[in-house]
């Protein structure tokens, strides 16, 4: 039983803190490593491999859209969803119309 939950919240806090301060220790490591690894050209060691996975999302840019299409017909597609867009554009213009990020995930996998 907790006598003093205030103290508690507090030492639970530090706790988390320290954690925190591991994992971002940690993290920068696993990059560390990572970068060893691309750099040799060695992804793969015994049943160990690290795999790359990129996600690209495209994200309408509003004054593009609007210059494009016009306000008026624009303001139909006020959330400028991909997927609505598509209906009135080709997927190469609004491409022209979207900010792309890309997403860059690499995981290190053991094979059975």
């Amino acid at each position: 039983m907790v006598t003093n939950a205030i103290k508690h919240v507090y030492d639970n806090n530090q706790k988390i803190k320290e954690l925190e301060n591991q994992i971002k220790a940690l993290k920068t490591e696993n990059d560390k490593c990572l970068e060893k690894i691309y750099l040799s050209g060695k992804t793969k060691q015994g049943k160990y491999s690290v795999v790359t996975k990129i996600n690209t999302r495209r994200v309408p840019n509003p004054a593009l859209v609007v210059k494009e299409l016009g306000m008026e017909e624009a303001l139909q597609y006020a959330s400028f969803q991909i997927g609505k867009l598509e209906k009135v554009l080709s997927k190469e213009s609004l491409d022209e119309l979207c900010d792309v990020t890309e997403t860059i995930t690499r995981q290190v996998i053991m094979e059975e």
